[in-house]
């Protein structure tokens, strides 16, 4: 048995390279006879310090677990519990504290505190376009969009899609027949208004693909 010199409970966090993605991980070791085997609670405060006059300091707690110590226990906490993560700033500052606790009688109470402030991560470059890095321009796919909808909502859309495509190409054909054919032989569109005033047919046509396309597209966003 290690002298009462030597024997210990500490805790760590673990280097980055040991974590798993997401997850922040702390290390728990004891070679302590009197706390191997005993109730402890472990709990991750996040703190939050602003160096103003004004500034308002608050604390969090954002994990906590019991258990009984073991010679040697990995707690792993993924980053969105935490809240936040250590920061420091010109007048701001943000630090997680690790408190190991022993359960039991007041005077028996063993409390181990690590503090963890440094950055975990490092800052990004300066970008020249930081608006568009803070709120990037939407990218529209039809083809990613169409995979997340349910098969109905597929289908209906592929349908509509089709009769789309269908009226307004049928429409432009039209537009061009009736622009170049001799007057009174054109389907639909006539070079002439009721006033006797000059059109053109393919003019109207595309005004009315482009009436049909919008109403195609608005059916299919229902």
């Amino acid at each position: 048995m290690p002298s009462q010199s030597h024997t210990t409970t500490k805790i760590r966090c673990l280097p980055r390279e040991e974590w798993k993605a997401g997850y922040i991980t702390w290390e728990i070791t004891s070679n302590d006879p009197k706390d191997i085997g005993e109730p402890f609670e472990i709990s991750i405060l996040t703190k939050v310090t602003v160096d103003q006059s004004r500034g308002v300091d608050s604390k969090i707690r954002a994990f906590k677990r019991d258990f009984k110590m073991q010679q040697t226990q990995i707690f792993s906490v993924p980053f969105s519990k935490l809240k936040a993560l250590p920061y420091r700033g010109k007048n701001i500052k943000i630090a997680l504290e690790t408190v190991l606790q022993k359960q039991g009688f007041l005077w028996n109470r063993k409390k181990i505190i690590h503090r963890l402030d440094k950055p975990i991560f490092q800052r990004i470059p300066k970008v020249r376009d930081a608006a568009n890095l803070i709120e990037p321009h939407d990218v529209f796919s039809f083809r990613k969009n169409l995979e997340v909808i349910p098969l109905h909502n597929q289908i209906s859309t592929l349908a509509l899609g089709l009769v789309g495509l269908v009226t307004i190409a049928v429409i432009n054909i039209i537009g061009i027949h009736d622009q170049f054919s001799a007057e009174g032989q054109q389907y639909l569109m006539s070079r002439v208004d009721s006033d006797g005033d000059g059109q053109s047919p393919f003019a109207a046509a595309l005004v009315a693909s482009g009436v049909a396309g919008w109403v195609i597209w608005t059916l299919i966003k229902v």
